[in-house]
């Protein structure tokens, strides 16, 4: 099923009560609530207040943005397990996470290996409670090209571990329409912005 959403950090300043009457007004069907700001990882709380708020609006939770680098928990403050917790709690179908912290021409056999571990790991653990795990498509990560991400996707081989899509700034369309056909397998959203300045009023 497709619809549309706002990811919530397009407004980190914003309060989820805030945000949410910004959907509402959009018309928009659904949020991806982040882990940085709105919806900290291991805050339970929260979490299931942010879920009330946005269900008692007739809105989904379409995902858990928890910025969770796979390979790299020993440098982060949080674990997954917390972020899985916080996304039970949040009642968010998928949890987005970022695929390491360095781009696929920096990284050798030894952090691929680390990343594709991890990842079997993450994606078998929220299976059991039926959440799916989606890797963000961005720079600095394995999955900066649609090359590598397919690399990634096929080595990781779980059928819970999917892949977000983007476009990527100074392609052509047809370019960017045959990245998307790569992971089109694996593809669970779709991340679209627009680069101006604008006011938008809150209230």
């Amino acid at each position: 099923m497709i619809y549309s959403g706002l990811v919530s950090v397009t407004f980190r300043k914003l309060t989820p009560g805030e945000i949410v009457s910004l959907v509402v007004k959009s018309g928009l069907q659904g949020i991806e609530w982040g882990g940085d700001i709105h919806v900290p990882h291991g805050n339970i709380v929260c979490a299931r207040e942010v879920c009330n708020l946005t269900e008692a609006n007739g809105l989904k939770v379409a995902a858990y943005g928890s910025y969770y680098n796979v390979g790299c928990e020993d440098e982060q403050a949080f674990t997954f397990e917390q972020v899985l917790e916080t996304a039970i709690a949040l009642h968010a179908p998928t949890i987005r996470v970022w695929a390491g912290n360095r781009g696929s021409n920096e990284a050798n056999p030894i952090w691929w290996d680390r990343v594709i571990n991890e990842s079997r790991r993450i994606a078998a653990l929220a299976a059991t409670v039926g959440i799916t795990v989606s890797y963000e498509y961005h720079g600095n990560t394995l999955t900066d090209t649609s090359e590598s991400a397919c690399r990634l996707l096929k080595n990781v081989g779980h059928s819970n571990m999917g892949s977000y899509w983007q476009p990527t700034k100074g392609l052509t369309v047809e370019s960017q329409l045959d990245e998307l056909k790569q992971v089109m397998p694996w593809l669970s959203n779709i991340h679209v912005s627009l680069y101006r300045q604008c006011t938008v009023p809150v209230s």
